[in-house]
């Protein structure tokens, strides 16, 4: 594959479910044939379905003890709770672990535990449960150690903790191994005959489950939906499944978010210019997140933690400041690294001629090549390996294409690697130096034997083909209703044909704006980053435009507004 970046995509419909099918549910909820599509597409079915979808409430969450382990972890708090031990929350730096502790270290605080929090560093001590973390704990007089958003592969750690006279308990939500940490519970739905009906919470959500089963437990009169922001951001940020149960969280937590932000997140939203009555999971994703991971990712994400549990305005300023500044400084770091692998990339043949991109600098910044990773993998659609030098060893943050699995390739090469993790499409892993050709080599090969030919295009889905006369106010008020969107839950996309443009323009010199004109108005668009659509309307051409639509807010006006995703010249042409 040349390195250039990629413009080319397969387009691929869903199938179409029955016609009657979809007439009857139409009329069972009272809305139109395509809604009622679009909404059998995503696996809902009947009228209870579409209630939970559209009106989710706080009373249709799943049973917290329907999860492996849940009895035995609130036994344990409670006991802690009555024999006043000392409990420490242990969660990883990033946004779902930092919103983890921070909602488990504000509700046992209310339940009157005495509790502290612990976030590791990313650089010295790396992903996970560390020893350093646990002789922490130990000298903090700890006796209870909850773990969120980690330590379901860290078996040496906790057999340590075990040793020294700490307890634990495991909430996550990564994949086990065979053999699992000797916790005194550990929930995750993920483990072996865990019967929990909805696998794909977050950490966050995973420690929402247990404050929901201690709530139960004693029957308790604290307000848990209150803490329901904390999980809605960390759903988003962590990008799992915006279905079932995470969706419910998502909804109910960016309204508590709407309405009445605790002080550390209304400082967060003005610092990003977020109008708060626009806040979505994309405005979280690129707003909050980064803002939120810029603490671990050059330095400590004890900060996050701490603006988040902040009660007062003062504190909250202070903090989301000193947030501000560290993320406008990652991007500069992360700009200047993804310019460097670029030039790197592209500059050598060598590193070109494989199935796999894997570059190597000892100079790179730890907590930004995931973020570069992800970026090169848009520009080229290739699975990517970045990696940077510490302590004498190479260790890299891997990411995927959506059709091939980077955790299954470094199964692969498992010989080859120091450690690994991860999931499919995300990992991490150390290496020898010396290694990294070899590795590279390797992973070409095993990409060759596990990648199709048309897999190397990227892929947009396709909901379904409309004319561009059905977007009328009715339409545009139940597709907004689809939100919030995540993986599994993604906006609708839809496909017209033989679009002409008028009043098109482009905004700063880069992005395509315009206008199409329907039988009832002009509907407005936009192609972001896209100068070749431009060129190619002024010559006059029709063209196949796939979109999703989206809100465009000008002037104290909300229109509705077209977001080109990729776009063919039409036959008519």
């Amino acid at each position: 594959m040349n390195p250039s970046k990629l413009k080319n995509y397969r387009w691929k419909e869903i199938p179409n479910p029955d016609k009657q099918k979809i007439k009857i549910f139409a009329q069972e909820i009272q809305t139109t044939d395509l809604i009622a599509k679009l909404l059998i597409q995503r696996g809902i079915n009947n009228y209870d379905e579409a209630r939970k979808y559209f009106a989710p409430s706080f009373k249709d969450l799943h049973n917290p003890f329907l999860m492996k382990g849940m009895d035995l972890a609130v036994n344990r708090i409670i006991d802690a709770i009555n024999k006043k031990e000392i409990c420490m929350i242990y969660g990883d730096y990033d946004v779902d672990g930092t919103n983890g502790t921070a909602l488990l270290y504000l509700f046992f605080r209310e339940l009157g535990l005495n509790v502290s929090f612990y976030i590791p560093d990313r650089i010295n001590e790396g992903y996970g449960i560390s020893k350093i973390g646990i002789d922490e704990a130990k000298k903090c007089g700890v006796e209870l150690l909850v773990a969120v958003d980690c330590g379901i592969r860290d078996v040496e750690k906790i057999e340590y903790a075990n040793q020294i006279g700490i307890e634990s308990i495991i909430c996550d939500h990564h994949e086990p191994a065979e053999i699992l940490p000797p916790a005194i519970s550990i929930l995750d739905p993920f483990q072996k005959d865990c019967n929990y009906p909805f696998k794909f919470l977050c950490g966050c959500g995973v420690a929402f489950k247990l404050i929901q089963g201690i709530h139960q437990k004693l029957n308790s009169n604290i307000n848990l939906e209150q803490y329901l922001d904390f999980v809605a951001v960390a759903i988003s940020a962590d990008i799992v499944q915006m279905t079932g149960e995470n969706k419910t969280f998502s909804a109910l937590g960016i309204n508590l978010l709407k309405k009445s932000p605790r002080p550390g997140y209304k400082q967060l939203i003005e610092n990003a210019n977020i109008d708060r009555n626009k806040l979505d999971s994309t405005k979280i994703v690129f707003g909050l997140a980064p803002r939120i991971n810029a603490a671990g990712r050059l330095g400590s994400a004890t900060r996050a933690v701490e603006l988040l549990i902040s009660d007062t305005n003062v504190d909250s300023i202070n903090l989301a400041d000193t947030l501000e500044k560290e993320n406008i400084n990652r991007k500069k770091i992360q700009d200047d690294t993804f310019a460097e692998a670029l030039s790197l990339y592209e500059n050598n043949p060598y590193l070109q001629n494989g199935n796999v991109i894997v570059l190597y600098n000892e100079n790179w910044h730890p907590g930004v090549i995931g973020i570069v990773a992800s970026k090169l993998v848009e520009e080229y659609y290739l699975p990517t390996i970045i990696l940077t030098n510490i302590n004498g060893v190479a260790k890299g943050s891997c990411r995927s294409i959506s059709e091939v699995s980077i955790y299954e390739a470094l199964q692969n090469a498992n010989n080859l690697l120091n450690q690994f993790g991860g999931h499919q499409m995300a990992a991490g892993l150390s290496i020898e130096i010396s290694k990294i050709d070899l590795l590279r080599n390797t992973l070409s090969e095993y990409f060759q034997n596990n990648i199709l030919p048309d897999q190397r295009i990227p892929t947009q889905i396709v909901d379904s083909e409309i004319s561009l006369d059905e977007i009328n106010s009715t339409f545009l008020k139940s597709i907004f209703r689809f939100a919030p969107y995540g993986p599994g839950n993604m906006p609708p996309t839809f496909v017209s044909k033989n679009i002409s443009f008028s009043n098109y323009k482009l905004l700063k010199e880069k992005h395509f704006k315009g206008s199409i004109r329907t039988k009832e108005r002009f509907l407005d668009c936009i192609a972001f980053d896209n100068i070749e659509l431009f060129e190619l309307a002024r010559k006059g051409n029709y063209f196949d435009i796939l979109f999703t639509i989206d809100e465009n807010n000008y002037n104290d006006r909300t229109l509705p507004q077209l977001k080109i995703r990729t776009f063919k010249i039409s036959e008519k042409s």
